[in-house]
């Protein structure tokens, strides 16, 4: 899976959760809105039929009192007309009052409309009352009474419909003032859902194309890398690619590239290690199984806050969080990246791209590898391990030039062995090979870091000596001489002698053809004066300006003799 898409599915994955926690939420708020606005509509409704069932309680109460009293007033015997005036007063006009009084009791009532309708209904009754008393009271019918009964009665009729036809109008006022408060709230949930959503979108669309952007600018920066990774010409070249691209990547961290150096079975670090990072002691003597990347094969994260069971000899106690990825190429492992930086290197994108870094440079430094190990050995003697008659003239060419540069001499030294062909008759070429090699690393252990020697062909070294005068070169050829007269070789019972010509750079020549030429004539010399011994050129024998004079009888006579010398050696 691309980084993109690890991006874009962890995105849309937290957005989705988060987007989800809001809908519920709205969800959750919208269906207690919806009950809020219900029950408060349920409310009302509940209110005003109980509204209106007081009113037509205390309507019929009212009518039931008039009734009773009507009913008492019908000429009867004086036992009936007593038991009808104590219905009338104990249920009749109890009960209207008692109605009325939860009428009026009613928080309901709260429009002023409601209010009069209900006070008229009252003063109906009192009025009414007010004549129900003397007539209940009184002994005989009184007509007026009964007429002032009729006309108050006639007015509660008309206030129980005003009082009704008001509860109805409010009700209707309730209702609708009810839906237009659902309405209102579904306006409003469905507004918020609305801009939730488009808020999501927004979110979803800015997030994505954040995640677009950083996804292509990486992308680019790994296509850049790749390409330049191409373009180095050296190992030393990519290790800093590699570093460089790393540490662009990854600001807050640093990297670090090791060598596993297979021959002497070291691990060595190829790029500069920083000093405030206490990396070097623990690379001082470490072997490739010290890193437990390379141990593992296997990327090796580290945290600091936790204590593994088996910890890294490089990495393990660093203070800040590590990365270590293996450079593998066709199976196997030749080094390995290891980067520190933040808890930013424990996160899975940066530890793929560090993966495909090194991924992508491993062939590069397999391939510069191979490319430094065949120019290694296109320029190395095999037997003897010195650098051949091409890499000595290349050398001598560089080194020329520096000496002109900085106007300091440059001594070459031609050795010769002594009598190498009675060697190669008497003992056979593979002793005379052996002869040769052990030859080889007396020069590599004797001279200096600075110096060069190589095997210029067959029995013949050079050893090109910068900044060293003829008087310092005899200190060194006579050192040399020494120790090869101290090679022992199985079987030889004969001392191995050389014969040294030494020349000097600007004394004795002014290009390196000459200089090694002059060389050449000095050993002649040494050959021609009974060898094992070492003769210094006497002076520039051909002009500065490159052009080749016509030969002395003397050069010519060297030059014959010189062949001579080289074909009975």
């Amino acid at each position: 899976m691309s980084k993109l898409a690890r991006l874009l599915a962890r995105q849309f994955r937290w957005t989705f959760v988060w987007f989800g926690v809001c809908v519920v939420a709205l969800a959750s708020v919208s269906v207690w809105s919806l009950s809020i606005a219900t029950g408060a509509s349920d409310s009302l409704s509940h209110d005003r039929l109980r509204t209106l069932q007081a009113t037509t309680s205390a309507s019929d109460a009212i009518r039931e009192a008039y009734e009773r009293a009507t009913s008492a007033l019908a000429p009867s015997d004086p036992t009936t007309r007593r038991a009808d005036v104590a219905a009338a007063w104990n249920v009749g006009v109890r009960n209207a009052d008692v109605e009325l009084a939860a009428l009026q009791g009613l928080i309901t009532i709260d429009s002023s409309t409601e209010r009069t309708s209900v006070a008229r209904l009252a003063a109906s009754w009192r009025a009414m009352r007010s004549v129900l008393v003397p007539i209940l009271a009184s002994t005989t019918p009184n007509p007026s009474l009964v007429r002032k009964l009729h006309d108050a009665f006639a007015g509660v009729d008309p206030a129980v419909s005003r009082l009704r036809t008001e509860e109805q109008a409010a009700s209707v006022r309730d209702a609708a003032d009810a839906s237009d408060a659902l309405r209102h709230s579904l306006i409003l949930i469905l507004t918020t859902g609305g801009v939730a959503l488009l808020a999501f979108a927004f979110l979803v669309l800015g997030s994505s194309r954040r995640l677009i952007e950083g996804a292509v600018a990486d992308e680019t920066a790994q296509q850049e890398f790749a390409q330049t990774m191409q373009y180095a010409e050296t190992e030393d070249d990519a290790y800093h690619l590699i570093t460089r691209h790393l540490v662009r990547s990854l600001p807050d961290a640093r990297a670090l590239v090791l060598n596993r150096n297979n021959s002497a079975d070291r691990l060595e670090a190829m790029t500069e290690i920083p000093t405030d990072w206490d990396l070097a002691s623990h690379l001082d003597g470490a072997t490739p199984r010290s890193c437990l990347a390379i141990r593992t094969a296997q990327t090796h994260q580290r945290d600091p806050m936790t204590t593994p069971l088996l910890a890294c000899n490089i990495c393990g106690e660093c203070p800040r969080s590590t990365l270590c990825t293996p450079i593998t190429v066709a199976g196997e492992i030749i080094g390995t990246v290891l980067m520190e930086g933040s808890n930013e290197l424990a996160n899975e994108d940066a530890t793929v791209g560090v993966q495909r870094t090194v991924a992508e440079g491993a062939p590069v430094l397999a391939n510069l590898r191979n490319l430094a190990i065949a120019e290694l050995r296109a320029s190395t003697d095999a037997l003897t391990g010195l650098p051949n008659k091409r890499a000595l003239a290349h050398t001598l060419k560089r080194m020329v030039a520096q000496a002109a540069r900085t106007v300091t001499p440059l001594t070459v030294l031609a050795l010769d062995l002594d009598h190498f062909k009675q060697i190669n008759d008497q003992y056979g070429h593979p002793r005379g090979d052996e002869v040769l090699a052990a030859v080889g690393m007396v020069l590599r252990s004797t001279v200096r870091e600075a110096d060069v020697a190589g095997r210029n062909g067959g029995e013949e070294f050079l050893v090109l000596l910068p900044a060293t005068t003829s008087e310092g070169a005899v200190v060194i050829a006579t050192k040399l001489a020494s120790a090869i007269r101290q090679i022992y070789v199985r079987d030889i019972d004969r001392t191995i002698t050389v014969s040294i010509g030494i020349a000097t750079l600007p004394d004795h020549a002014g290009d390196p053809d000459r200089l090694e030429r002059a060389a050449d004539r000095a050993l002649y010399a040494a050959k021609t004066n009974g060898r094992d011994r070492i003769e210094i050129a006497t002076s520039r024998s051909e002009p500065p300006n490159g052009s080749k004079p016509a030969a002395t009888p003397d050069e010519t006579v060297a030059a014959s003799s010189a062949g001579a010398v080289s074909r009975r050696t």
